[in-house]
């Protein structure tokens, strides 16, 4: 089992601009993993736990497993040990954690981890079943793909039930909430995002512009996805309060895989002439943050609702598991503050 380490706490000053705070932001920037093999996409719920996938031997064909970091206990744990390749875990705020894994058959299917046992959902023949998602009441939406074509599964909890999405042919890429609204988009007519409130389903865009892709919504049914243009591909934001859609970034580069917590922060991943770095946008303030500066590639951040964000990035050997906690600071202490940019501290944290 590997074991999660911290190695690195490295405090960056981040110099807000909005005039209208007195705070500005400290982002303490962690290495969470270290390690030779490869770590990838992390989730990260409200209590700070972790999860992520991991190759387990040098060779990239070796099977993937599933690694849980208890931030209460500080331990880290591997809920899958097996020859099968399981990825794309997501945790809720109780600790559930759902993935896709490869069977005995060779079908990928869904399997739920509760704190102490596997259960695995789906059990087809023929099919195959990918990218689940879970919230916070345990129901879990998917893609169910049969040769050619795929929908959009929900698993309702409390009865142990299934069924199939009303209007979500070729649906992919689905997102819950914990109202059990749920998002995907689909594969065809222009990519558009459609919104299921589980009486009716709608069009949240249906752009001849932009294929829009990979929706996330919170509890407050806000939505971001991100629009390509075949120039370039930028970030969108719908308040379900004003119904009103924003775009939020603007450039010639690809920004991709948004992410949005309950208090409507964003962040995602755009290339910045260079390589991919990870952004972050302070819905209360409006301001756009680059969290990460350095020669590598990062990419598919998360955000949890106190501004946590976790990342995979390349170490220079490998991809690992980062982490930034948001601390507030007063705006009195910046300039101080800023005078000790560069300074690096090593602590241990998780072990």
């Amino acid at each position: 089992m590997k074991k999660l380490l911290f190695v690195l706490s490295l405090s960056m000053i981040v110099l807000l601009t909005a005039a209208s705070t007195s705070y500005s932001d400290t982002y303490e920037i962690i290495q969470i993993t270290t390690n030779e093999y490869n770590d990838a996409y992390p989730q990260i719920n409200a209590e700070g736990n972790v999860v992520w996938h991991g190759q387990t031997g040098s060779n990239i064909y070796d099977s993937l497993e599933i690694f849980y970091y208890d931030n209460s206990e500080e331990t880290t744990s591997q809920i899958t040990d097996n020859n099968y390749r399981d990825s794309n875990p997501q945790i809720n705020a109780n600790g559930d954690v759902v993935w896709s894994g490869e069977d005995a058959g060779g079908h990928f299917e869904i399997f739920l981890y509760d704190g102490s046992i596997t259960t695995q959902l789906t059990s087809s023949i023929e099919q195959n079943n990918y990218t689940p998602q879970i919230n916070a009441n345990g129901d879990v939406v998917w893609y169910r793909r049969s040769n050619s074509i795929q929908y959009v599964v929900l698993y309702d909890r409390s009865s142990g039930s299934e069924s199939v999405l009303p209007s979500s042919l070729y649906g992919l890429s689905p997102q819950i909430n914990a109202e059990g609204h749920v998002v995907w988009y689909n594969e065809y007519e222009y990519k558009d995002i459609h919104l299921s409130d589980g009486s009716k389903t709608v069009e949240l865009t249906s752009s001849t512009t932009y294929l829009d892709k990979s929706p996330q919504i919170n509890p407050n049914g806000d939505v971001v996805w991100y629009g390509y243009d075949y120039a370039g591909s930028e970030i969108f934001l719908y308040e379900s309060s004003s119904e009103i859609t924003t775009q939020l970034t603007d450039n010639d580069y690809l920004d991709t895989n948004p992410q949005i917590n309950e208090s409507g922060d964003v962040v995602w991943r755009g290339n910045d002439g260079t390589d991919y770095e990870i952004y972050y946008y302070d819905r209360s303030s409006g301001v756009t943050t680059q969290l990460t500066d350095d020669d590598y590639d990062d990419g598919y951040p998360q955000i949890n609702a106190n501004g946590e964000v976790v990342w995979y990035g390349y170490d220079g050997s490998d991809s690992e598991i980062f982490a930034a906690n948001r601390v507030p600071i007063p705006a009195t202490c910046i300039l101080f503050l800023s005078g000790l940019l560069g300074m690096v501290g090593i602590k241990k944290k998780f072990s």
